[in-house]
């Protein structure tokens, strides 16, 4: 039976998500092998020219390197970064610093993101520099006093064929603070300058080599390349509100299964948590959650990290140092097919 492709277009908060195209399909792949910049990986299913646009966008997002588009020296000029890395779902790169004269308890962060999700339409447009950008309402404070954001549009050109779908490829900025008022924007502003011309020489691409999550850089749809035979996968749904999360079918939509990539700290379960209790299966941690409609599986990956910034002039200590872990999470209404899904994954990514 051929597979068939069905691709949901998000753009920004509230767009409406196109009706669904099949078209047909020709045999999956035999092995799955690293994404290639120069290859459009279809996992095996026939695509049209706005479908190969699509994807090549998404691709394109994932190879983009956000901690290479936030200024650390912007942020040093301020106070004392302690923490770099990737945030939970590797669509993003944060960076936790101290403000200069600040009191102890007084903490700060920059999250720098890429996506396909645009600002919304309560975000006001504004210049920095002539730097065209939005100012992001939702996290920006009165007078910029405890938080402060912006949008800026990615070099990341929409093929005419995608032009009705609302894809807005933007990167966005936000500083957060707390403990002590502080005006934000001009940091803000400080990193949006800093990436613009970050962005005119090109999009920083992931360096596989020197990253502390193998999965970065990858799609979550390269799991279908290694997604059991049985059931076949038929339809794969891709959604561009997030590049950072992939959904396809055995079978009708009952069948969903999503997978995403993601980081997270180190599982320190209390004996009075409610939440699953992680089990051991072929050396790696998995949790399992059936308390929704669909059962939840998370595989760790084995080898963890830490997002110590090296720079630190007072490098974070004890209880402040935080141990990530990559995993990969699946939801899907079939929890024997999660758990396989999510453990073959683990094992193809885990290295």
């Amino acid at each position: 039976m051929g597979k068939s492709l069905r691709v949901a277009v998000g753009a920004v908060v509230g767009a409406a998500m196109l009706s669904a195209c099949s078209v047909g399909g020709h045999a999956r792949p035999t092995a799955n092998v690293p994404s290639d910049p120069a290859v459009l990986n279809t996992h095996g299913f026939d695509l049209d020219a706005k479908e190969k646009a699509q994807v090549e966008l998404t691709q394109q997002i994932l190879r983009t390197d956000p901690c290479a588009l936030l200024d650390t020296t912007a942020v040093t000029k301020v106070g004392d970064v302690k923490t770099l890395g990737p945030e939970y779902d590797l669509s993003s790169c944060s960076a936790r610093f101290t403000r200069s004269g600040t009191k102890s308890y007084s903490s700060s962060s920059v999250i720098v993101e890429v996506d396909l999700l645009g600002p919304s339409q309560s975000d006001t447009p504004t210049t920095l520099d002539g730097i065209s950008v939005l100012i992001d309402t939702f996290a920006t404070q009165p007078n910029g006093r405890g938080g402060c954001g912006y949008y800026l549009p990615l070099p990341l050109p929409v093929p005419a064929v995608l032009a009705d779908a609302s894809i807005e490829p933007f990167l966005s900025v936000q500083v957060r603070e707390y403990g002590e008022e502080q005006d934000s924007c001009p940091l803000a502003a400080d990193l949006i300058r800093s990436a613009n011309t970050t962005l005119k020489r090109g999009l920083p691409q992931h360096d596989t080599v020197k990253a502390k999550s193998s999965l970065l850089g990858h799609s979550p749809c390269e799991v279908i390349d290694i997604a059991p035979l049985s059931p076949e996968v038929k339809t794969w749904d891709i959604s561009t509100y997030s590049p950072y999360s992939c959904s396809f079918s055995t079978g009708d939509i009952d069948t969903r299964t999503t997978v995403r990539f993601v980081t997270k700290l180190v599982l320190e379960r209390s004996s009075d948590s409610s939440d699953p209790e992680p089990i051991e299966k072929d050396g790696r941690q998995l949790v399992i959650d059936k308390s929704g409609s669909s059962c939840g599986v998370t595989a760790y990956f084995k080898r963890t990290f830490d997002n110590v910034y090296p720079g630190s002039k007072d490098p974070p200590t004890g209880s402040e140092i935080y141990e990530y872990q990559s995993a990969v999470a699946v939801d899907s209404p079939q929890c024997d097919y999660a758990q396989q899904l999510a453990l073959d994954a683990a094992r193809r990514f885990d290295a």
